[in-house]
């Protein structure tokens, strides 16, 4: 009986540490996909090194440990939306797509975070902050989190025969800030 025990636990302890092996792998090679090539590092070096933004983005800087990503909530041609959490709080998180990290369209992408911090209105999403470094290729703005949907959604009367049509009235006008589009 004591023969068998030692046998069991052993095997479970063999296939835990296999899995822990496993998921040690995984997670390296994650790292290693998210992992800046040269030229979009040294494009990230010349244009969102702490040398090279100013202070009120040095001020708002996210370090990416407090961030946990959640489902994806929508995509464009420069990026994708994320919903996601900053410690512990619902955030959106507006993140560049790996093939736009060259310096035309991080240079659009600074001035569209430093128009952002500027702007205060009830009716415009509150930008947090920003969060990246020069090492990965998760660059990314942090933004209040819209509970009520899209704009479309929000756009839409409730009377609309068909849901989800930018059919807008007058009382559901909504002010967007102009964005870096997605």
């Amino acid at each position: 009986m004591v023969v068998v025990e030692v046998t069991a636990v052993a095997a479970s302890e063999a296939v835990r540490a296999r899995k822990e092996e496993a998921l040690r792998r995984e997670l390296e090679e994650m790292r290693e996909r998210e992992r800046a090539s040269i030229d979009e590092a040294e494009a990230m070096r010349q244009v969102l090194s702490e040398e090279q933004i100013p202070d009120v983005m040095r001020r708002c800087m996210i370090d990416a440990s407090e961030l946990e990503l959640g489902r994806r909530l929508g995509a464009g041609v420069f990026g994708e939306v994320w919903r996601a959490t900053l410690n512990g709080t619902p955030v959106a998180v507006k993140k560049l797509h790996r093939n736009k990290l060259d310096e035309a369209n991080l240079v659009a992408f600074r001035r569209e975070f430093e128009l952002q911090l500027s702007l205060h209105h009830p009716n415009l999403l509150l930008v947090i902050g920003g969060s990246w470094t020069l090492e990965d290729v998760n660059v990314c703005v942090v933004l209040e989190l819209c509970e009520k949907g899209t704009l479309q959604v929000m756009a839409t009367p409730p009377s609309s025969p068909f849901p989800g049509s930018p059919t807008p009235s007058p009382s559901h006008r909504l002010i967007m800030p102009p964005s870096f589009p997605l």
